[in-house]
């Protein structure tokens, strides 16, 4: 066990090899702890029953349909913690109506929802699983209006790997979805579409395991690394 986190530390350094072990001890808690995570789960899911809708759960890809030929290069479904992921939108400095937010592995949907508390042009989520993108769908019918400062969400069915990014102005989320293949898939689509036409895009990477694919990456540079995420600007 020493030898491993020693090896950890000079490869990915202290701050990863933390975030690594934090990501481990949670599904550590799932895995070997059944009554407690399923206590905590019930809680979630009643407080989602409430509003319609449903995010909560760790799912497996291995038993759901997905578009593509990704499955193996891919992580299973755990929906982003909204604490986390509301600071890091709140801190950004962009002026939100100017941007489309993209989630490249929406799952069920939930960063859809809260990203459209934010007055984005448009919220797109790209979710490979169709089953995942299903529930996406109903949960973004079921969203009240009333809450929304986004009118235009969309799920889509689709591969990220094969995702074609959007003409303007684009802010992409990451919640650590895919392996280092896919990821420099999707690396290289981002630097394709800048060479055709260029345009101001963000990577917000949570738990970024292959954040060296985006350190290899000649147009995306490193504008923030924290212990939980990191973000890439371009230009």
């Amino acid at each position: 066990m020493l030898a491993r986190l020693l090896r950890s530390i000079r490869s990915r350094g202290i701050s990863l090899t933390l975030q690594r072990a934090l990501t481990y001890h949670r599904h550590y808690l799932y895995e070997e702890c059944p009554r407690i995570a399923s206590l905590l789960f019930q809680v979630r899911r009643a407080f989602e029953r409430l509003r319609g809708m449903r995010s909560e759960g760790i799912v497996e890809l291995k038993d759901l349909t997905v578009i593509g030929s990704n499955r193996a290069h891919s992580s299973r479904y755990e929906p982003t913690r909204a604490r986390v992921f509301l600071n890091i939108l709140r801190s950004l400095e962009i002026n939100y109506p100017e941007w489309v937010f993209a989630d490249l592995g929406s799952g069920m949907g939930r960063t859809l929802l809260l990203a459209a508390q934010f007055p984005f042009h448009e919220v797109v989520g790209v979710e490979f699983a169709v089953e995942l993108h299903e529930i996406a769908v109903r949960n973004v019918r079921r969203f009240a209006t009333r809450r929304r400062a986004c009118s235009r969400i969309v799920p889509v069915c689709a591969d990220a790997a094969e995702w074609e990014l959007p003409r303007g102005k684009t802010l992409i989320y990451l919640y650590n979805p895919f392996d280092e293949k896919v990821m420099t898939q999707v690396v290289a689509n981002i630097e394709r579409a800048l060479r055709q036409h260029a345009r101001d895009v963000q990577v917000i990477y949570v738990s970024p395991q292959h954040h060296e694919v985006f350190e290899r990456s000649s147009m995306l540079r490193s504008v923030r690394s924290t212990d939980l995420y990191a973000v890439y600007r371009y230009p």
